[in-house]
C-alpha cells in the first residue's frame, strides 16, 4: 500500500496553481460559494468536547455515504468505532486532533478528520451527506483542510494515508510506503 504524501510548502494558493488549472480552482471557488450561499460553515475543531461531540454524527455522515452501502464505514464494524473513537479522543485531549467539519446550524454536510504527530497531518477520515452532492461538500472540506493545514505552524506534511485514490495523488507525486 501506498499514500500520497504532499511536503507543504509556499501557501495553498501556490500550491494549487503549480497542480491545478485555473478552470479547475475556479470550479473549486464556485463549490465553496453554493455551500455558502446555502448558509453552511467550513470550521476547525481542536477542543476535546468540540470533537467529541459531533462523534455521533460523524459516524452517520459516513454511513451515510458510498462507505455505508459498501460496508466499509466505521458504523459498519463496531469494533472499529470504538477504536477510532479511543484514538480521536486521545488525540483530542493531547490538541493533536483536527476535526474539518462543513455544517449548517448542527446539520454535518461533510467532515474530515485526523490528527497532528510530529508536524505531519494524519488524515484519517472523511464523509458527506450524499443529500448535498452537488456542490461537493467531502472536496470542499478537504480543500479547507488543505488550506489549514498549509497556514499552521505545526504542520509541514499533509499524509493522506490510505490507499493512492485519484483525488489524492492530483495533490502530490510523492508516494509513502506502508508496512503490511
Amino acid at each position: 500500500l501506498r499514500s500520497p504524501l504532499l511536503e507543504l510548502q509556499g501557501s495553498y494558493d501556490d500550491h494549487l496553481a503549480r497542480r491545478f488549472s485555473s478552470k479547475t480552482r475556479a470550479l473549486w471557488r464556485r463549490k465553496r460559494r453554493q455551500a455558502e450561499k446555502k448558509s453552511f460553515v467550513l470550521q476547525c475543531l481542536r477542543a476535546p468536547q468540540d470533537i467529541l461531540t459531533r462523534w455521533p454524527k460523524l459516524r452517520e455522515a459516513e454511513h451515510a455515504s458510498w462507505k455505508g452501502e459498501g460496508n466499509s464505514s466505521i458504523k459498519s464494524v463496531p469494533e472499529a468505532a470504538g477504536f477510532v473513537r479511543d484514538i480521536l479522543s486521545d488525540a483530542a485531549h493531547r490538541d493533536a486532533a483536527r476535526l474539518y467539519t462543513l455544517e449548517r446550524e448542527g446539520e454535518l454536510a461533510a467532515f474530515l478528520f485526523g490528527y497532528v504527530e510530529q508536524g505531519t497531518f494524519l488524515f484519517h477520515k472523511t464523509g458527506f451527506d450524499a443529500a448535498h452532492r452537488a456542490f461537493s461538500p467531502g472536496s470542499v472540506v478537504l480543500h479547507y483542510a488543505l488550506s489549514e493545514c498549509f497556514s499552521d505552524p505545526d504542520v509541514s506534511r499533509f499524509d493522506f494515508m490510505g490507499a493512492d485514490d485519484d483525488y489524492k495523488t492530483a495533490h502530490t507525486d510523492r508516494l509513502r510506503d506502508h508496512l503490511t
